[in-house]
């Protein structure tokens, strides 16, 4: 074991220049530049700090000695030792497994400490139980390893995920111990299946790649204080779906390495970036990947019309995703479908139109100058607004100098031609003697954000729109407009670089005031692909 030694610190009070001398001294502690505690002495040895967590690895170091004091749990206790989690059993419910346990386990995997790692956690819980709570009947308990398992009262016992309790409710420090006849059952989720599964080496790589490791200082991790500690994240994980969790499930389509690669083939013309190859191939990879993912248990044959992935794309006819399945698995948090084909991106999947709801304008970026936006629900009876909904958009200056604008980003396009529209709601929906309409420019920006430098935005429209006063306006504001590179983002917060921008000039004398409408009401933007 680890001895834990104080950490001393000696105090020195200066005495005056006479050494034997013994003259009035104070020692104080300080907060925050406020002394909190002050006292005189005449003579101080030393003072001893303890460390924050001494007292929670003394617990911890009792609860490891009371488990290696059992022969029988031997492999259990060096398992925790040789993970280095001797220190991390406090407050903890122990279900320790017999040496028994571990017939047929493949004498290599005790030495991954991965997979030692995964059998303790699903071994222990954070919290301290007892066979007392089974009076009320059997409860489901959430494993350090995220997964849950059925703890329950039998009519000889009680019984762990199917194992035999032994003895129960020992109690030691802050945690108790349960000696179990066999080790838990460990279902893989989907993020462990990905990671593990045979056949699936360009999708698995692909997601690897999207590692961020990120470096922590001076944190505690499961009660235990790290100096240092290095945290991977995954641009999967954080902006699509939470597979490595057991709090949601999810329905994956896993394509194999010709699945993978075929669609990729398809992609990467679509996905130049000016940054290069590098870029153009991930922004292909997680357009993949990004439609592979669905909310819930989807057991086929799906009886939908329609279901989105997790990025938010509609799919009509969704049976048809899943004609190519070669093995279904279930998994602790949900379905894989094993494909060898991704229905998704046969040939014309570039025809996809982009439909950006102006009144989610957070969700979409969208920026006002010199407007309030709110999102209004369409209460006119004569009029379909798209979702039910607009985007309300009220001037907050009369200066005539003064530009009133909306700017779209648009995300998710590829590198091919598109038509661009804005579809407007007129002011009867709110007043219907308001028989102004918008007098509208459009403007287009390609290079937004390009080096923290303010996106340089291009006049589209030659003349200025004036919208229908009493029905949807449909403005066509960019035909056959071409986009050099792709707007593939990972972060589906993150801004387009391909923006948009609507400006109102209706003026501000009365004559102009009179005739056209400085607020604003926008439905939707559209992109409609042209090939």
């Amino acid at each position: 074991m680890r001895k834990h030694f104080l950490l001393p610190f000696l105090l020195f009070l200066l005495t005056g220049t006479l050494a034997n001398a013994q003259q009035p001294d104070s020692i104080y502690f300080y907060k925050d530049g406020a002394i909190v505690y002050g006292e005189g002495v005449t003579q101080i040895d030393s003072l001893t700090f303890h460390a924050t967590n001494y007292y929670d690895l003394q617990r911890s170091e009792a609860i490891y000695n009371e488990l290696a004091s059992h022969p029988e749990l031997s492999i259990f206790t060096w398992m925790i030792l040789s993970a280095g989690m001797q220190n991390e059993l406090i407050n903890k419910t122990i279900w320790a497994p017999t040496n028994e346990s571990f017939q047929g386990m493949d004498p290599k995997d005790l030495l991954d400490l991965n997979i030692v790692r995964r059998i303790l956690n699903n071994q222990m819980c954070k919290c301290q139980i007892t066979t007392a709570i089974l009076s009320t009947g059997p409860r489901i308990i959430l494993m350090n390893s995220g997964k849950k398992l059925t703890f329950s009262k039998t009519e000889t016992g009680y019984d762990m995920a199917g194992n035999t309790l032994l003895k129960s409710d020992l109690r030691v420090a802050s945690s108790v111990i349960h000696m179990v006849g066999g080790k838990n059952p460990y279902q893989l989720n989907l993020w462990e299946y990905i990671d593990e599964v045979v056949g699936m080496d360009s999708l698995r790589s692909y997601i690897r790649s999207i590692n961020t490791p990120k470096l922590y200082r001076n944190i505690f991790i499961n009660n235990v204080f790290k100096d240092t500690i290095t945290l991977v994240n995954n641009d999967m994980l954080e902006y699509l779906a939470k597979v490595d969790k057991e709090d949601s499930i999810y329905t994956v389509l896993l394509p194999d390495n010709e699945a993978f690669m075929e669609a990729y083939n398809r992609l990467l013309p679509y996905c130049k970036s000016p940054s290069g190859i590098p870029d153009q191939s991930d922004a292909a990879k997680w357009s993949i990947l990004k439609e592979l993912i669905f909310m819930g248990k989807l057991a086929t044959p799906l009886t939908n019309d329609s279901i989105y992935s997790v990025s938010g794309t509609k799919y009509l006819h969704p049976d048809s995703l899943f004609q190519h399945v070669t093995s279904t698995v279930s998994l602790s948090n949900g379905l894989a479908y094993r494909v060898n084909h991704l229905k998704a991106f046969e040939p014309g999947f570039q025809k996809r139109k982009i439909l950006i709801e102006a009144e989610e304008k957070l969700k979409n970026n969208i920026v006002a100058a010199n407007y309030t936006m709110s999102a209004m629900v369409n209460t006119y009876p004569f009029l379909s607004v798209s979702n039910g909904k607009y985007l309300f958009c009220n001037p907050t200056s009369s200066s005539p100098l003064t530009p009133l604008t909306i700017t779209v980003p648009l995300p998710n396009t590829y590198a091919m031609k598109y038509n661009l529209y804005f579809v407007f709601v007129p002011t009867i929906v709110t007043d219907t003697t308001d028989l102004r309409p918008y007098k509208l420019d459009f403007y287009i920006s390609t290079n937004g954000d390009v080096a923290n430098v303010q996106p340089t935005y291009t006049k589209i429209n030659t003349s200025n729109i004036i919208t229908n006063p009493t029905a949807l306006t449909k403005v066509l504001v960019a035909e056959n407009f071409e986009f050099q590179n792709c707007t593939i983002l990972h972060n589906p917060n993150a801004v387009s670089k391909l923006q948009l921008r609507v400006r109102n000039v209706g003026g501000t004398t009365a004559t102009e005031l009179k005739n056209f409408n400085r607020s604003l009401r926008i439905d939707y933007i559209l992109l409609e692909p042209v090939e």
